[in-house]
């Protein structure tokens, strides 16, 4: 059982909500929103580094977004943003291990890798029910 000193809120918005906002943004409301997940991460976990990794993930899709309008590198800005997916990913599955760890809970790898913001905020609701 989690003392009081261990509870840290996690991120309060309805799981729809996301999925809503994530659609009229075009995906930049998830990643802002899993910027914050990831943030909840760190605070219950302080060796988490979830947060750098989906930053790094996120600059290096710019960095490749860049390159491909720049002729002399548009051969560069396909690995570069393979580079971005594999970061964001790594920060999507840090996440995950720590609302497992956290909840006491098994999550799914296939649905961390598709909709991780969605996924985790689904849990976040219906894990808050029970508390």
């Amino acid at each position: 059982m989690r003392t009081a000193a261990t509870i840290v809120k996690a991120p309060t918005l309805r799981w729809p909500f996301v999925l809503i906002l994530s659609l009229v943004t075009l995906g930049l409301f998830e990643d802002a929103w899993l910027l914050w997940q990831s943030r909840w991460a760190k605070k219950v976990d302080p060796q988490s580094r979830a947060t750098m990794f989906l930053i790094g993930g996120l600059l290096l899709f710019l960095i490749g977004g860049v390159f491909t309008e720049l002729s002399d590198f548009k051969r560069l800005a396909g690995w570069v943003e393979f580079a971005g997916l594999i970061l964001s990913q790594v920060g999507n599955f840090s996440v995950k291990g720590t609302i497992e760890k956290h909840y006491k809970v098994s999550l799914s790898g296939m649905m961390t890798i598709f909709f991780s913001a969605i996924y985790f905020q689904y849990h976040f609701d219906r894990l808050a029910k029970k508390d």
